[in-house]
């Protein structure tokens, strides 16, 4: 509803825009302003700890069984459903819930690539013997070679 209304008023701006007599290029660029602004605002509110490429790791090992504890997890976790989605910023965490996680059987296969959506989505709720298996080691490059500068 509140999209809506914002939408309309973004479309109300724009006829009035128009009726002053604003270029169309003009009107574009305030149009892509707006929705750049929009998109910034998305963007502050996803707050994703999983990258496409860990959670891409992480699927090929993950079991149907974790999976399912990880949506347990999340269905008690997450407090909030109207934040906005990991995988698509069109989507709340409500709807890709009921995309991901309302129909799920554990018998059933699934690719990898639905198993990468689901834990880039829900991977903080993921088992700790998961977590523990992404964890990111600091590379220790040790002191860095120095030469003296010189000016001859």
């Amino acid at each position: 509803m509140a999209r809506q209304l914002h939408q309309l008023k973004i479309e109300t701006e724009y006829y009035q825009l128009i009726e002053r007599g604003i270029k169309k290029f003009e009107l574009r660029k305030i149009m892509e302003w707006q929705w750049a602004i929009n998109r910034n605002l998305l963007e502050k509110n996803k707050g994703s700890i999983m990258n496409r490429n860990d959670a891409r790791k992480l699927a090929d090992i993950v079991t149907n069984e974790q999976l399912k504890q990880m949506f347990d997890n999340a269905k008690i976790g997450i407090k909030d459903w109207t934040k906005v989605s990991s995988c698509n910023i069109g989507f709340t965490k409500g709807v890709a819930w009921n995309i991901l996680a309302k129909d799920f059987d554990v018998t059933k296969p699934i690719h990898v690539l639905g198993k990468t959506n689901m834990i880039r989505e829900f991977g903080e709720f993921l088992p700790n013997e998961l977590k523990q298996k992404i964890a990111r080691q600091k590379k220790n490059f040790g002191k860095p070679i120095h030469h003296d500068p010189i000016f001859n």
